[in-house]
């Protein structure tokens, strides 16, 4: 059996004191359960949701602050082991970082 959310629009004294705006937003009724556990199922599922999100924006940071130490080294081996501070070197550094930055 399919649950929905269940909301309710009905007046109570101590909303008649809200705005307007705040008003016309509905709230949950806790007093029927289908209401209540459709707002749990709902709830589940944007919280699931978000940890896949999470975890895939830290895969996607890890992959790029790797890429980002590696060309520094790269560069920074460039400059002080061989001692060819080169336009090409800077060139490639630069355009790999700011084609990582919009892929990423």
């Amino acid at each position: 059996r399919i649950r929905a959310l269940l909301v309710t629009n009905e007046m109570d004294p101590q909303r008649q004191l809200l705005p307007p705006r705040i008003r016309a937003l509905p709230r949950l009724d806790l007093t029927d359960s289908d209401s209540v556990l459709g707002w749990w199922f709902l709830r589940t599922l944007v919280v699931d949701w978000g940890r896949r999100y999470r975890l895939r924006i830290r895969t996607f940071t890890g992959i790029y602050f790797f890429i980002q130490v590696m060309l520094l080294a790269w560069l920074i081996i460039d400059v002080y082991v061989r001692q060819d501070l080169g336009l090409t070197s800077m060139a490639i550094a630069l355009s790999n970082n700011i084609v990582l930055s919009f892929i990423l």
